[in-house]
């Protein structure tokens, strides 16, 4: 099993005072946070997690979260990040996908409202001034080790735990480092959650190159960030892109950083001619969670009628396409495969190639050019949504006996959900809706809009077009 150095006692032995973790209160060291990981690891072994174990992290963006994580990967555990933005009960159908009890919270009690839970406060594995004495031990890391879940979505809207191993981030962080360059003082705003790839994308590229993870409050804006942080790096989904265009401001800041690495959804080429006629450094890329985050990206050096692209494949990876124009993807950013249970489920063909489930097409020099999904998934500001997950989220609420999802398009959204629902009253209250959905959903995944489902369908299949 081919293994490596622990990346973060590398740069804490090279550039050990090089900031590795800014926040709006303080700036953490490359040789402070090692300590921190190894105090870290200390209370993990002590509280008996060992090599496997997988531990649910229901967290918001925080530093000690950074030091969490580092920490699992050094004792071989695997994070199994939640979105924090699902409410407790909300989480049952992740936690039974990655048989996972144990769960890290900043002080929510999980075993009163999910019942076999073990809650885990946060502060008693990464006390907030806890340094330690030494650094971790100068072990080696397997890269075929498992590292971490991340949950997305299938087609059918049931909730899919893809898990990675410590190399697949590795090396997806080089691959994105040998085409964006990052280096000791860069700084890359972490303004994606941890629980999305894209997040633990960013940590990765900082660690192996030595630059700095920042931190922003909670509800600050981009703007705001990147001038308070003199950040040089930034990744959006292109809703976030789109608002910053809107001001003049905004433009100036964008222009004073080295990469704006735009993904999560295809980018309307007038928005991409916008920035590119005001010289902003914007990469375009294509990924997934199953790569561990970026398999194309554009080249700083493209010629100008192929950064409309989504670019050509990162070292690594591998790709092509497939019958009926689907991608297909492979390489050592692979995940080791979907987590069910106990059991780990990888469905590739006999080449191990993996149908992404994306359509898109390869021209003559390379690039790819996204051309959309095979199933009903839609993305709403960044965000993938599945019109059954948030289905079956409705008719488990006592007024509705039958719902319908559907997108609309969003000049600022790419999309927004729209409810159909077969309502068990004689009207229907929207308002009501919404407040129970959001005991079961993020906000990003509540329709805008209701309507009455009038339809005479008992029996039938709806057809959603």
């Amino acid at each position: 099993m081919a293994e490596i150095h622990c990346p973060l006692s590398e740069q804490a032995a090279r550039t050990g005072n090089a900031p590795a973790i800014i926040t709006p209160q303080r700036i953490i060291s490359y040789r402070e946070l090692a300590l921190k990981v190894a105090a870290a690891v200390r209370n993990l072994e002590a509280m008996g997690c060992r090599e496997g174990d997988r531990l649910a992290l229901h967290l918001p963006n925080d530093w000690r979260y950074l030091v969490l994580l580092l920490s699992l990967f050094r004792i071989g555990g695997v994070a199994c990040p939640l979105n924090y933005r699902i409410p407790p009960r909300g989480l049952k159908g992740h936690l039974e996908t990655i048989a996972c009890s144990k769960i890290v919270s900043s002080g929510m009690r999980f075993s009163a409202i999910l019942p076999g839970t073990i809650s885990l406060d946060l502060d008693d594995l990464v006390g907030q001034e806890q340094s330690g004495q030494e650094h971790c031990p100068e072990d080696a890391i397997p890269l075929e080790r498992p590292a971490t879940t991340v949950i997305t979505s299938g087609s059918s809207g049931k909730p899919k735990a893809a898990l990675l191993t410590y190399g697949n981030l590795f090396y997806n962080a080089k691959g994105s480092s040998l085409n964006i360059h990052l280096e000791p003082g860069d700084r890359w705003l972490l303004n994606l959650p941890l629980y999305h790839v894209g997040g633990l994308g960013i940590l990765f590229r900082c660690l192996i190159n030595g630059a700095a993870v920042v931190m922003p409050e909670p509800d600050e804006g981009l703007e705001t960030s990147i001038f308070r942080h003199n950040v040089t790096h930034l990744s959006v989904v292109p809703t976030q892109l789109f608002r910053l265009l809107r001001d003049l401001e905004n433009v100036k800041r964008l222009l004073s950083l080295k990469a704006v690495l735009v993904g999560g959804a295809p980018i309307p080429a007038p928005w991409l001619k916008k920035t590119f006629d005001k010289g902003l450094p914007v990469y375009t890329s294509y990924g997934l969670t199953e790569m561990s985050s970026q398999v194309t990206t554009t080249r700083a050096d493209a010629p100008n009628e192929k950064r409309f692209t989504s670019g050509m494949t990162l070292r690594y990876a591998q790709l092509r396409i497939g019958p009926k124009s689907e991608i297909l993807v492979r390489g050592e950013t692979l995940f080791l495969g979907y987590v069910e249970g106990d059991q780990v489920r990888l469905p590739v063909d006999s080449e191990g190639w993996f149908a992404t489930g994306d359509l898109g097409r390869l021209d003559a020099d390379g690039y790819l050019t996204v051309l959309g999904r095979k199933d009903n998934m839609f993305i709403s500001g960044g965000e993938n949504i599945q019109p059954e997950e948030i289905e079956a989220a409705l008719v488990e609420l006592p007024s509705v006996a039958q719902a319908l999802v559907v997108p609309v398009s969003d000049e600022e959204f790419g999309h927004r959900p729209v409810a159909f629902i077969r309502s068990t009253k004689t009207v229907i209250d929207p308002h009501a809706i919404k407040q129970m959905l959001r005991d079961l959903l993020p906000s990003c995944k509540v329709p805008i809009v209701f309507y009455d489902l009038s339809l005479d369908t008992e029996g039938l299949k709806l057809d959603r077009s």
